[in-house]
């Protein structure tokens, strides 16, 4: 994990650490990796793993994706936490992003998450139903056909591939499938075309 730059007395200087109140920092705070990487302190409104994409509301509460998440802000934990721990989420650069909901498996690279390389693009999607865990999905294709809850702003690493995606099984982490994605302010935004 990258270390802040800019960092001032009393600052954390990294962001793999998760805090209870009082908070070093208040939610809200923005910090920049030494990579160009950015970040959001917030206060984790129930326990999210790393990895994990979740909603940040407007008093920078971080909370679960769920079929009801309706517009904003998406950041990606950097470790993880509970719902009594504030800590880092980050919203830009390349990061290793859980993902799921989806019938086929990432790992599979005729159905996996695409690059930019490709005829198909890959969307990301807010599920439509509860999952477990609470992540995104996606989908190939050309955007005006994935109605319904997009995520803008995330993409597909340049250096990853179809299928170059890893699983997690830890206990203490995400149990899920990830790959590598670059974050550019992701938010949602609700699609109907056609209604």
């Amino acid at each position: 994990m990258a270390e802040l730059t800019g960092v001032t007395a009393g600052f954390p200087g990294g962001t793999s650490n998760v805090y209870t109140t009082p908070f070093p920092v208040r939610v809200g705070q923005r910090a920049r990796g030494v990579s160009g990487e950015e970040y959001v302190f917030v206060d984790f409104a129930e326990t999210a793993y790393s990895g994990m994409p979740v909603l940040i509301n407007a008093d920078f509460t971080a909370s679960l994706l769920t079929a009801a998440s309706g517009r904003g802000p998406i950041g990606i934990v950097v470790a993880g936490a509970t719902s009594n721990n504030g800590g880092w989420v980050q919203v830009y650069g390349r990061v290793l992003m859980q993902v799921g909901i989806n019938a086929a498996s990432p790992s599979d690279a005729a159905n996996g998450p695409t690059t930019l390389s490709t005829s198909a693009q890959t969307i990301f999607i807010v599920p439509t139903s509860v999952t477990s865990p609470a992540v995104l999905g996606y989908t190939s294709g050309n955007v005006s056909t994935a109605s319904g809850k997009v995520v803008l702003g995330i993409t597909v690493a340049s250096d990853a591939s179809p299928g170059d995606v890893s699983a997690t099984t830890s206990a203490t982490s995400h149990i899920g499938s990830e790959i590598a994605v670059f974050l550019n302010y992701p938010h949602i935004v609700h699609l109907n075309f056609g209604e």
